[in-house]
């Protein structure tokens, strides 16, 4: 379903949103939307400190995804006449620059940046998992579930980045 359309749908639910359900609701979304912008940072840092080219297109495509999810939840939280939280405000660092003080440790090897960028990808699942745990609306349930479908099909891919390391140990 286009996000636009997901949107819509959104605004003009019947009703059995009040206040309070909305302002959780929001809260819900700000938080992904924080996941999101701590995801992008965290692959893009990885795309950046990464020697393997092939690690560093897929790092900066995942950037770019979930800058895309970041968007679809901002507006989302827009619609929903909430005020999309800056990340930093909201629920505090979650994962944002993990990459620097654990590079820093471990020698910023590609084996130990693939292993931080799965880590990530997993605590970004688990909240999305916990989530879907909420009442929702049909419209937004669907959004979310894509989203963490996403998450899921980028987590495999990342786990396959560690497999070779993984077999020769």
């Amino acid at each position: 379903m286009a996000t636009n359309q997901v949107l819509q749908e959104v605004q003009s639910a019947p009703g059995k949103h009040t206040a309070q359900t909305d302002t959780v609701l929001i809260d819900l979304l700000n938080g992904l939307n924080d996941t999101c912008a701590d995801c992008a940072y965290g692959f893009a840092t990885c795309a950046d400190h990464s020697n393997v080219s092939g690690h560093r297109t897929l790092f900066r495509k995942r950037a770019q995804e979930h800058r895309a999810a970041q968007a679809q939840l901002h507006a989302l939280v827009l619609r929903l006449g909430g005020i999309p939280v800056p990340s930093a405000l909201n629920h505090g660092l979650l994962h944002r620059g993990w990459v620097a003080p654990y590079g820093t440790l471990c020698g910023l090897r590609d084996q130990s940046i693939a292993a931080e960028c799965e880590r990530g990808e997993s605590q970004a699942c688990e909240r999305y998992q916990q989530a879907l745990q909420h009442d929702l609306s049909t419209s937004v349930r669907v959004l979310i579930e894509r989203q963490m479908q996403d998450l899921h099909a980028s987590l495999q891919q990342i786990r396959m980045l560690g497999e070779p390391q993984r077999i020769a140990a």
